[in-house]
């Protein structure tokens, strides 16, 4: 009887469970269908290794085929954190649209533009990660501390990190900056009605300070702290301006509240990073090759 009675409970529990995930907000499940395929992708692709393969061609100025080495982990980084998150988030802002009302006319010319906009951001994150990643390879001013510089190859040298350092990792940052804005202003056009609860709030948190690494630590490592910074700082003042004019409670809208609380966190992780290696008179100010 007591099995009988402890199975009983057991389902009911988990029947609670289920009811309570279908009641989350749609930006919710979206921070999680997304930020969690992320984190593994980026874990999988970056610390489990596979090895290296060759790749073979035929130049000009040699008569025997030449050869280069390429990690599987960079492929696998241009592949996973490029296209198939871009595919990933192209899905998850299609779920958006459609909890949206497209009778509205208004609602109609913006989501025709935020989709534009989402497609665009696809193309610049995969650019952003093919410009890193490939360069990295020959980023010789990195893999020598500096020494390159001194070489009658510096123009190349200084292209190569140029392409690898500012270009890849700027447009990779700021296109998942961009990717939480659009997806923040898509969620803005649904009608929610209710508040989140305590549960939902402690995801949001979580959520929040990992998009603060991405936005901050992790783009202060990559050169561009300092535009993400001021991006967060501009895009939150923006929200606070439209929160207060269109009398919106952020508690109903956890996209809104995720850059709010992240923002928080890139402040954070910016001046702790200034505080332990300093400041720099010219761009990008402060960095992990600069510091």
């Amino acid at each position: 009887m007591k099995t009988l009675n402890s199975k009983i409970e057991k389902k009911e529990k988990f029947e609670k469970v289920k009811e309570r995930l279908k009641n989350y907000h749609a930006g919710i499940w979206f921070l999680m269908l997304f930020l969690i395929p992320l984190i593994i992708f980026f874990y999988l692709s970056r610390y489990v290794g596979y090895g290296s393969f060759q790749i073979g061609t035929n130049v000009n100025y040699s008569n025997e085929t030449q050869f280069f080495t390429v990690s599987w982990n960079y492929l696998l980084q241009i592949v996973f954190l490029g296209p198939i998150i871009g595919i990933i988030y192209y899905i998850l802002m299609k779920k958006l649209f459609s909890k949206i009302d497209i009778n509205i006319r208004k609602n109609q010319s913006i989501v025709y533009a935020i989709d534009i906009c989402v497609v665009v951001l696809i193309i610049l994150n995969c650019i952003g990660h093919f410009s890193h990643l490939g360069f990295e390879i020959v980023n010789a001013i990195d893999s020598t501390a500096g020494e390159a510089l001194n070489s009658e190859y510096n123009e190349l040298f200084v292209y190569a990190w140029f392409m690898d350092e500012w270009l890849g990792h700027t447009l990779i940052h700021l296109t998942y900056f961009g990717y939480l804005m659009v997806a923040m202003c898509a969620e803005l056009l649904l009608n929610e009605d209710k508040r989140m609860k305590i549960d939902e709030l402690a995801l949001i948190t979580l959520f929040s300070l990992f998009y603060s690494v991405i936005d901050g630590y992790a783009a202060i490592e990559g050169e561009c702290g300092f535009i993400l910074l001021l991006l967060h700082i501009i895009a939150t003042f923006v929200t606070i301006a439209f929160i207060s004019v269109k009398k919106i409670n952020p508690l109903k809208y956890p996209l809104l509240l995720t850059l709010l609380i992240s923002t928080l966190f890139v402040i954070l992780f910016n001046l702790d990073w200034i505080i332990r290696y300093g400041f720099n008179s010219i761009y990008p100010f402060y960095s992990g090759n600069l510091s």
